[in-house]
């Protein structure tokens, strides 16, 4: 199947089973629902449990944003750079110390980690 800008890779759309099921964790959520959600937490049950309440929570109300925060070093502004003035060839370069760079340190890390060393 080829996708054509525009078009959508599904036509049918969402199953209405799928509608369904958040119709039914709509309906668990009502006042008793809530209760039970609540009673259940404080329960210690096993991490299959948590995760089914996480789940019915998730789509009868809809999961948080999950926010990150990034920053430069010491939580100082990003570092950027013009690279407007550089040319394709001289971009490839830089991609690759870059590519390079990165998989020798990824390739430290592992080590340290294997014999137990802080990274």
């Amino acid at each position: 199947m080829t996708f054509k800008p525009g078009q959508s890779g599904n036509p049918g759309g969402r199953s209405p089973v799928a509608a369904e099921f958040r119709e039914r964790c709509r309906q668990f959520m009502d006042e008793i629902g809530w209760a039970e959600l609540t009673r259940l937490a404080r329960v210690k049950y096993g991490p299959d449990h948590l995760r089914a309440l996480e789940l019915v929570a998730a789509y009868a109300v809809g999961k948080p944003i999950a926010r990150q925060e990034v920053s430069g070093p010491d939580g100082g502004p990003i570092a950027t750079a013009d690279m407007t003035g550089f040319s394709a060839p001289e971009l490839l370069a830089l991609r690759d110390v870059a590519t390079k760079t990165l998989a020798e340190r990824q390739a430290k890390a592992a080590s340290q980690n294997q014999h137990g060393e802080d990274v």
